[in-house]
């Protein structure tokens, strides 16, 4: 028995086949292989260069759903930068108005963290190069391979890190939060232009220890300068106002587990010990220093003796019973050392702590050295931590920022100021090196 076939019917099934079948499929594959092609690769890289405003480098696309894509090995290339900054995984989802970018884990070090700030200004004050809205959110941050904590305990939770960047009524500000909850840590900054002039305002409250290294860096400072140790933490507060490159503003807080050997590395005299300055009052106008008062002290530690004979010589601080070690050896051992220090237009007020009967540093009990009987200018500090061999302008490193930072606010025409010291104590002249003194 024949069943009869037409082959209208015939053509119509096979038609329908491939228009339902095999044409949806053919297309699903062109579509996936677009989407997975080097040109649609560089056409996001293109686009989201231009809402970043840096060039990016994507390794592979992931389509996670309309509007949000996953980058997998994701390079950016910030300009003028030392590092490039790299991303194995990134999120990122988008509307008409704003970006938002999630990261898992970012392990940053100085290069890094200054590429990053130098984004950061350029957003607040280049406003057509960055044309969205723009919120990252890091889940876990890591300084030097280190992760950064949320708390003061080792054992406190990794922290998460969320930056924000934001335009609304002629003004652009970035916020960057550490943390949540009341005693998080934040910085803040407001780009606000009026006059053909912009005015950048700062706040910030760290309130947990962060690497004194990565503030350092984030700032723009060079680290060469305040050589503190990889283990040095900052925490506090500051308020700054930035008009036409320059600043001004106030600051306090406490710097911990300063490395004295680390921080006298490049000097010519050599200590060791952990030190702690608590930051009392930091006061700058135009980029420099014009006040300065901190609490500063060291459990247990070394000393050179050529670094007490220094602070005698240059500084004028008054040697004690315990001055000299009995076996004459350089390097000498001190229990503890509390000490105030003041700066200002007139000079460095050098004090020690109350109820030491002005002693510095201690040994057993006996004071190693004293307070000087009056306030020093400030280039016999620069002369301090000179080289012997340097010549008549101590140009390191450090003693240049010094010089630089610290304003001289009238002090150089300024005469020693007595406060108690002992009758008939002179300091060296000001017009060469302090030369050094015997007897003691």
């Amino acid at each position: 028995m024949f069943i009869e076939r037409s082959s209208s019917r015939i053509r119509l099934a096979r038609t329908l086949f491939i228009v339902l079948g095999l044409l949806p499929c053919a297309c699903l594959c062109g579509w996936a292989a677009v989407r997975h092609s080097r040109g649609h690769r560089e056409a996001i890289e293109r686009r989201f260069g231009l809402v970043l405003g840096v060039p990016v480098r994507i390794g592979r696309v992931e389509h996670v759903r309309p509007d949000a894509l996953r980058l997998r090995d994701c390079v950016v290339v910030p300009p003028e930068a030392a590092a490039e900054l790299r991303f194995p995984v990134v999120d990122l989802e988008w509307s008409a108005s704003e970006l938002r970018v999630r990261v898992g884990r970012f392990d940053g070090d100085a290069a890094a963290i200054r590429a990053i700030a130098g984004l950061a200004r350029d957003w607040l004050r280049q406003p057509a190069r960055f044309p969205l809205d723009c919120v990252v959110d890091v889940g876990e941050c890591a300084w030097r391979g280190r992760p950064l904590r949320a708390g003061a305990s080792s054992s406190a939770m990794p922290s998460a890190v969320r930056v924000e960047c934001v335009a609304a009524h002629g003004s652009r500000a970035v916020r960057v939060r550490r943390n949540a909850g009341a005693d998080a840590d934040e910085l803040r900054a407001v780009a606000t232009a009026s006059g053909g002039e912009t005015t950048l305002e700062v706040t910030g409250r760290i309130t947990g220890p962060l690497p004194l290294s990565l503030a350092l860096a984030a700032a723009g400072i060079d680290g060469r300068a305040i050589a503190v140790g990889e283990e040095a933490c900052v925490s506090g507060e500051l308020d700054a106002v930035v008009v036409r490159g320059q600043s001004r503003g106030q600051a306090r807080g406490i710097v911990d587990g300063i490395d004295l050997a680390a921080a006298t590395a490049e000097l010519p005299h050599r200590t060791g010990g952990v030190a702690s300055v608590k930051i009392e009052r930091l006061v700058w106008d135009r980029g420099r220093i014009g006040g300065f008062e901190a609490a500063c002290s060291v459990a247990r530690g070394r000393v050179s003796q050529r670094l007490l004979d220094t602070l005698v010589t240059t500084l004028g601080c008054r040697p004690g019973p315990a001055y000299r070690a009995l076996d004459r050896e350089d390097s000498r051992v001190f229990d503890d050392v509390e000490a105030r220090v003041r700066i200002d237009g007139h000079g460095l007020d050098l004090r020690s702590a109350p109820g030491r009967d002005g002693s510095l540093a201690r040994v057993q009990g006996m004071s190693i050295i004293g307070e000087p009987g009056r306030i020093v200018p400030l280039d016999r500090l620069a002369w301090a931590i000179a080289p012997a061999s340097a010549p008549a302008v101590p140009a390191t490193a450090a003693s240049t920022w010094l010089m630089d930072v610290f304003s001289d606010g009238g002090a150089a025409d300024a005469a020693p100021v007595e406060r108690g010291g002992p009758a008939g104590r002179t300091l060296p002249e000001q017009a060469g090196r302090p030369q050094s003194r015997s007897g003691f």
